[in-house]
């Protein structure tokens, strides 16, 4: 079932706005590394707004931009990230932003886990990449089969007591059937309950979907996001107090965003936000 807008890409010729009086819009009271995950759930869209070119978070207070801060937070920390090429563009973010070094150069189809390293051994900064289980699309000779391997086993080779771990299941599986999608959210669910279990300093974070213009994909993804995010929010829901979920859809949406991969630009932001629910 497709749905068309009776708006887009219309030429609107006139705008009425009534203002009625000024409004404030205030500034939420707690830091984001100390609400309860589930209301990164449970609020509303929109989850936030763009102003002068800057997201401001309406569900909490961000942690200002600071290497220093940062790289305070983070000392003696791993921070691993399990899905597709636009968490590998997350990784390259966050070297650029804790100034790490990279294990590899190119990163263009490439599949193989990266690891960055801080260039402060004293920081001990770790910073994996690895490629989500199958379906996974590729086509460079590169992606043996041993690359894409289930949430439920890179959550059982980590071994560090407080580890930030971020998950994501998107582009790829969105040619497959929902059913695909159900059993392995169930199955990184019940990971993650043994993990927590296990690793009790662990922060886990669910990526959500992002919003681009489509091109020929043969895949509705605005529908697709839907129904993802609906069977999501279903299976976590005795866990949601454990697990931040990340809303990619409305900064992407807010922004108008048209790439598949989200430009620096806009990554920046994202990871800053990532940072402030940990830092």
């Amino acid at each position: 079932m497709y749905t068309c807008s009776s708006t887009r890409y219309k030429i609107i010729k006139e705008i009425k706005v009534d203002v009625l009086g000024d409004k404030t819009i205030g500034h939420p009271e707690h830091s984001c590394s100390l609400i309860n995950p589930s209301v990164t759930w449970n609020i509303s869209s929109p989850v936030g707004y763009f102003y002068n070119k800057t997201w401001h978070n309406l569900l909490c207070q961000k942690v200002e931009p600071s290497f220093n801060r940062y790289l305070a937070c983070l000392r003696n920390r791993e921070i691993y990230m399990v899905g597709d090429s636009t968490v590998r563009d997350w990784l390259i973010s966050m070297a650029d932003i804790l100034n790490v070094t990279r294990t590899t150069g190119t990163l263009r189809g490439h599949h193989q886990p990266i690891k960055n390293f801080s260039k402060n051994k004293r920081d001990n900064i770790t910073i994996t990449w690895t490629a989500h289980e199958f379906p996974f699309f590729t086509y460079t000779p590169n992606g043996t089969i041993h690359h894409f391997k289930p949430a439920s086993y890179h959550l059982n080779v980590i071994r560090s007591k407080n580890p930030i771990v971020v998950l994501h299941l998107y582009i790829h599986i969105g040619y497959a059937p929902l059913s695909v999608y159900e059993e392995h959210v169930m199955n990184a669910k019940d990971a993650i309950v043994k993990f927590l279990d296990r690793v009790p300093g662990a922060k886990i974070f669910i990526k959500g979907p992002h919003y681009f213009e489509q091109y020929g994909e043969g895949v509705p993804y605005d529908f697709v996001r839907y129904l993802h995010d609906k069977m999501i929010f279903k299976i976590f829901d005795n866990i949601k107090h454990k697990v931040v979920y990340l809303n990619e859809w409305d900064i992407t949406v807010s922004s108008e965003n048209k790439d598949l991969h989200p430009l620096y630009d806009l990554r920046k932001p994202m990871i800053h936000e990532l940072l402030s629910y940990i830092c």
